[in-house]
């Protein structure tokens, strides 16, 4: 349903509409604020980048994590907003902080699974891991 104004100005300018179906779904969503989001992979480079340095900082602005890895403030923005939107993030006045560790890791085995960096699997004759280790000789 166009309203009534809009379809009036449209006719006025020679703009038509094109009306989309509820069902259609984008990958970016708007938030609360009509700012556009997408959902950010967590892993990669920049954005990893962002996240180590707000683990190791435990609480601090989306500018200081911008600067001190040296990346824009535009992705550690987009970052942090899609793990705000994950629930791992939550935002205290102008600072961040990371809220639930255990999301963040399952989002990391989610994008980075386990059974993609095995490269080669070998059998040994310990019964336990920790007998074999306890034979590998340290140097």
């Amino acid at each position: 349903m166009i309203p009534p104004r809009e379809e009036v100005i449209a006719k006025k300018v020679d703009i038509s509409f094109v009306l989309l179906p509820h069902t259609i779904r984008s990958s970016t969503s708007i938030d609360t604020n009509g700012i556009a989001n997408k959902n950010i992979k967590i892993t990669s480079d920049k954005s990893w980048k962002v996240v180590a340095r707000l683990l190791k900082e435990q609480t601090t602005s989306i500018r200081q994590l911008a600067l001190k890895e040296h990346v824009s403030y535009g992705w550690a923005h987009a970052t942090i907003q899609s793990l705000i939107n994950q629930g791992i993030v939550i935002r205290k006045e102008k600072y961040v902080c990371i809220s639930d560790i255990n999301k963040l890791l399952n989002g990391v085995a989610w994008e980075r699974p386990f059974e993609n960096l095995r490269a080669e699997e070998i059998n040994i004759e310990y019964d336990s891991a920790i007998s074999a280790a306890n034979d590998i000789p340290v140097h």
